[in-house]
């Protein structure tokens, strides 16, 4: 299988594997995450089980990173171990029920976008990747 970056016109980079496009170009590029990140934000903030962690958060930079992240993630440049993503969590003491409810808020948001379940799918496969940067209360 043949491994290679590209250079899109507006200046971002994209992963590809062989002929198949990243779930980021899939998704319809860093615009079509914006948009996702918009929407799952609202839904965060929103949730009854999320939404506490969120109080006193500004939206408008929360919205920011969201979209940075996962544009990294699906575009496969953002190791799911990385420092920062830990020290922003830090504290928080988020647990896997926390982590599962932000992927069903994710899902969500994805199909009110009108994106496919398939493709759906292969993003919240993708975001399992953070749960160990991320989780750090246990089941109990």
């Amino acid at each position: 299988m043949t491994h290679a970056c590209a250079l899109r016109a507006d200046g971002t980079w994209v992963a590809r594997f062989g002929d198949v496009p990243s779930l980021l170009e899939q998704l319809g590029g860093r615009d079509a995450v914006q948009v996702v990140a918009a929407g799952l934000t609202e839904r965060l903030v929103r949730d009854p089980a999320l939404g506490g962690y969120f109080v006193g958060v500004e939206r408008a930079p929360l919205e920011r990173a969201l979209a940075y992240y996962l544009s990294e993630l699906l575009a496969d440049r953002l190791d799911p171990g990385r420092r920062d993503l830990r020290a922003i969590h830090a504290g928080l003491e988020l647990g896997d029920a926390d982590y599962d409810r932000f992927l069903d808020c994710l899902g969500a948001t994805l199909q009110a976008a009108g994106v496919s379940r398939r493709l759906a799918a292969r993003v919240r496969e993708r975001l399992e990747d953070l749960r160990p940067s991320l989780v750090t209360r246990l089941r109990s």
